[in-house]
């Protein structure tokens, strides 16, 4: 019951705060009942007053404002004259569920960081999401020690609530109000409950270049560029770029990814079953695959050699806990999530085939999912076929290929010996 009610403070705060977590309610979790129905609800966040502390796990304070007349009566003539009220006068409707802590990050904290302590995991103090305080030592917030990013600071609320023009009674002057999709990383909901809407207005979030990746051109101590004038008729056509790779040779290429536009760790959230990948796949002009490396198997699982950003938490045996009963973690294992401002650097390596047809083309891609597959399936069953997979970020890179020239005497010097062309 202690570890329920840990959780449900933020994912079910009705049910907790109706009693039905206590001993001798019906548990929230049960279908059928008010709380399983209800989940977060408007109050859920309209009604912090406070927030009592920046340790998340539900650390706020409510402060339910007045009941409307008719808001409770659960008949037609009842709702429709609640309705028209508050139609009638916005203005109130605004005030009651607009109290300052809504503006405020701070009140994201109350539900967007978390802590295990002893009392739930017998063990001692464990810190686990940080999206606040990673928001707030960040280049985002205005209050970190960063100085590459320029302009207004930028809050929780700037990005998951974006202002959109609405004809709603609450609009402010301009005609906009504070959209509630609250587009984030979870393409989970949307795709079980197949609202497709709310699904494309998640996938242009995550795509709009917050993340980026770059495939880095080779670089070849062979390889020369000059600011000489000639005649591009005299320039063999696969000596167009300053790089270049031969036949036959081991090649290494470098990728870069950069969280360069999420306020937070990418990804954010539950890091522990949140999976975001690097995906790499060398090709030649006839479409072969050179080389490979991030695809998804037939059971929907990613390839484990590639760069996966996650974090991996163990229990007090030192064991794997991917169930994500957060109650059983004492600590993680790593966390390769990315930092606001951080660069990850990858390095892959492949035999160019003296078979492949140039040029060659690398192109890389920053996969996200919401559940990886072996969580999804445990608790989702068939429905984890519906995840989403979205590419966050795409890169590719165009690069010639040459034959080795052969090796030639050094016969002019009087020196023995070879020198390749």
């Amino acid at each position: 019951l202690p570890a329920t009610r840990f959780c449900e403070g933020c994912h079910a705060p009705v049910a907790l705060l109706g009693g039905q977590l206590t001993e001798g309610g019906r548990h929230g979790g049960t279908p059928g009942t008010a709380a399983f129905e209800e989940g977060v609800g408007c109050l859920g966040c309209h009604a912090i007053q406070r927030v009592a502390h920046l340790k998340g796990v539900a650390s706020y304070e409510l402060d339910l404002r007045p009941a409307y007349l008719f808001e409770y009566r659960n008949t037609p003539v009842a709702e429709g004259l609640a309705r028209f009220l508050i139609r009638l006068n916005p203005a109130a409707h605004r005030q009651a569920m607009a109290p300052q802590a809504l503006s405020e990050p701070e009140t994201c904290a109350s539900c967007h960081e978390s802590f295990i302590d002893r009392e739930v995991n017998d063990w001692g103090w464990v810190k686990l999401q940080d999206d606040y305080s990673t928001w707030a030592s960040g280049p985002f917030s205005g209050r970190g020690q960063h100085s590459f990013r320029e302009g207004k600071p930028k809050r929780c609320q700037d990005c998951h609530f974006p202002l959109t023009v609405s004809n709603d009674p609450s609009a402010d002057d301009a005609g906009r109000i504070r959209s509630h999709r609250t587009p984030g990383g979870n393409t989970m909901l949307a795709a079980i409950a197949g609202d497709d809407e709310q699904l494309q207005a998640v996938r242009r979030f995550l795509s709009e270049k917050k993340v980026f990746v770059a495939v880095e051109e080779p670089n070849r101590k062979d390889a020369t560029q000059t600011l000489r004038q000639i005649d591009e008729s005299m320039r063999p056509q696969d000596e167009d770029a300053p790089y270049f790779l031969y036949l036959g040779e081991k090649a290494t290429i470098r990728l870069t990814v950069t969280n360069a536009g999420v306020g937070h760790r990418f990804p954010g959230g539950t890091t522990d079953i949140n999976q975001a990948w690097l995906y790499v796949r060398v090709s030649d002009a006839a479409n072969r695959t050179l080389f490979e490396r991030g695809g998804i198997d037939a059971r929907g699982r990613v390839d484990q050699a590639a760069r996966i950003y996650q974090a991996v938490l163990l229990d007090r045996e030192g064991e794997h806990v991917w169930k994500h009963d957060l109650f059983n973690a004492v600590g993680e294992l790593y966390n390769s999530t990315l930092l606001p401002g951080q660069t990850d650097t990858v390095d892959v390596e492949f035999t160019v085939p003296y078979w492949a047809k140039g040029p060659l083309t690398v192109t890389a891609l920053v996969r996200y999912r919401k559940f990886n597959r072996r969580y999804a399936d445990w608790a989702l069953g068939e429905l984890s076929d519906r995840l989403p997979i979205v590419d966050v970020a795409r890169d590719s890179l165009v690069i010639p290929l040459r034959i080795r020239p052969p090796a030639r005497l050094l016969g002019e010097t009087g020196e023995k010996g070879l020198e390749r062309g």
